[in-house]
This record gives structure tokens, sequence and C-alpha cells, in this order.
């Protein structure tokens, strides 16, 4: 019986039953789409319709999450590092948690979120380390005396 169904009547776009032998393709026009891009459906309301490179492309967020994790990483490097300056000091790691809260309304994604933190981490660490050396070279910090 399902056979039977299927030869002599298809449902179509719309719910409603068709014969099996009509054509229910619509043409360009019909469709409302432009004849050089007839593999992309227009969106309603929206002039330039689909396009696939409206989205954000993998590249350009890997991008935007690696600034946004080096930017917090070197924020809160700064507020861990420098003690000597007072209440500014808390500025930095005001800055790196809206900086966060900005990251986590831009990204939904769970794995970009997860990316940010670690990324962030491996950012504060580096920061850490080029600030050490640098107040090293200056002379601000002594090494200790080989035995």
């Amino acid at each position: 019986m399902h056979e039977r169904d299927s030869r002599e009547t298809r449902a179509s776009d719309e719910g409603q039953r068709v014969p099996a032998g009509t054509d229910t393709s619509l043409s360009l026009a019909e469709a409302g789409q432009d004849e050089e891009t007839p593999d992309r459906p227009k969106v309603e309301g929206s002039e330039a319709g689909y396009d696939e490179f409206a989205q954000p492309s993998r590249l350009k967020n890997a991008f935007w999450i690696t600034g946004y994790a080096m930017v917090c990483g070197a924020l809160l490097a700064v507020f861990s590092s420098f003690t000597g300056l007072g209440l500014l000091r808390f500025a930095f790691s005001l800055g790196a948690l809206l900086l966060g809260i900005r990251f986590f309304r831009r990204f939904e994604k769970v794995s970009q979120r997860v990316i940010f933190v670690a990324l962030s981490l491996v950012f504060f660490c580096l920061a850490i380390v080029v600030i050490t050396f640098a107040l090293i070279v200056q002379g601000q910090i002594e090494l200790p005396a080989a035995p």
C-alpha cells in the first residue's frame, strides 16, 4: 500500500497531495531568484539575498578568538604583575572581565568559549614570562647568585 501511495500521489512543499506525474518545481522567476544564482535561494526581506560569504568564516573566527584571548591574557598579566599601581591595577582586571563578557555574548558555541579560556591562560603565562624577563633586564628583579 505504501508503494501504491507513492506512485499515485506525493506530497508537495505545502503539504497538499499532487498527482505523481505533475512537475511541482518552480521556475527561477516564480521562486524569486536571480538567473545568475539559481543555486542560492533568496531570503525574504533582503535585497541581497542569501550569501554564503556573509557568514563569518572559520579562519575569521579563529583570528577573533585569538585576539580576544591575547588581550584578555595580557590584561590579567598586567593585573597580577604590577602590584604598585594601586587602584589602577583593578582597571586591568575589570577590563579583562568586560572583554570576557563581550566575547561570551558574541560567540555562543561551547567549543569557542573553551578555546578562548584555554588560550587566555596560555597568553597569560606567556605575558608573565615576558614581563618577568623585561623586569630582570631593567634590573628591577635581581637573580640569585650561582652557588
